[in-house]
């Protein structure tokens, strides 16, 4: 992917920005706002029109409020969703180098908001606000039925050895061909997310009974799981010696669904990465 179209993925990205002020004012009012980044894939083999991305379209900019009863009377909890606007091509070339635009793009925003907190509050915050609470890549299986769906545990940072959309492999990629990927040399192996998935997973059973949601320790080595290596492996870097922040706290998520583009099957789709939100959002992120 070239770089104009990454930053035409980001635009929309922009507009969220100046809404920070109005943010912080509502969660100095007691209401707490938590952002979730969306991603999904392009066309896919036999697929043109890819089930991921059509799941997620429609939710950018769109704010949901956690319901009463899984709150205390005194808390307001909304969640805002954040939609890459494109669907990202099947390629590892453009995956290596979109994952760091996306998180440099939430790191500067991040310098802005807290650039305003600490005028407004008049004290200095040691540890950088993230925009971005949780990071939710979505990518189809042909393996899955319908209203089958995995969330997956872990990425692995070698062992692709399928070709993607270009017709290249994700082990005999040149990084000398772009500038703006990250070093996996050092990385560990494999990542694991933070989020506890078979929690999330019992949570569901509940929530989406119609839904057949399972935990997943193989993504497939393919796009699906080098973007979610991509994304943990970033996440996993940004402990420094001036931040709170553990190697441990990777906040990315990967959720399988099947590749049917019937409407009610998208719409049912995206009932189930709603629930899977609220859902990590009440078991790991309120206190």
């Amino acid at each position: 992917m070239a770089s104009d179209e990454i930053e035409a993925g980001l635009d929309d990205d922009r507009e969220i920005r100046s809404s920070d002020k109005r943010l912080t004012t509502e969660a100095m009012a007691g209401k707490t706002l938590y952002r979730v980044f969306l991603t999904g894939y392009g066309p896919f083999r036999d697929h043109s029109i890819n089930s991921s991305f059509e799941i997620i379209k429609d939710l950018s900019n769109r704010r949901i409020r956690l319901n009463q009863g899984d709150l205390n009377d005194e808390e307001l909890v909304e969640i805002e969703f954040k939609v890459y606007s494109d669907p990202i091509k099947v390629s590892y070339s453009t995956v290596r180098s979109l994952i760091p635009r996306i998180y440099l793009s939430n790191r500067q925003d991040s310098q802005e908001k807290r650039a305003l907190i600490e005028s407004l509050n008049g004290s200095e915050i040691k540890d950088q606000p993230s925009k971005y609470d949780l990071i939710i890549h979505l990518g189809l299986d042909n393996k899955l039925s319908k209203h089958s769906y995995s969330i997956e545990n872990l990425a692995h940072r070698d062992g692709y050895k399928l070709a993607d959309a270009d017709g290249k492999f994700g082990n005999c990629i040149d990084s000398n061909d772009s500038n703006d990927w990250e070093d996996w040399s050092g990385s560990p192996e494999l990542l694991k997310t933070s989020v506890d998935v078979d929690l999330i997973v019992q949570i569901l059973k509940s929530k989406v009974p119609d839904a057949n949601i399972r935990s997943s320790t193989d993504a497939g080595r393919y796009l699906c799981e080098y973007i979610y290596y991509a994304s943990l492996c970033h996440h996993y870097s940004l402990k420094n010696s001036n931040s709170s922040r553990t190697k441990d706290f990777l906040p990315v998520l990967f959720l399988h669904v099947p590749s049917s583009i019937e409407d009610h099957q998208i719409e049912f789709g995206r009932k189930v990465l709603v629930e899977t939100v609220k859902a990590v959002v009440n078991s790991h992120f309120i206190k």
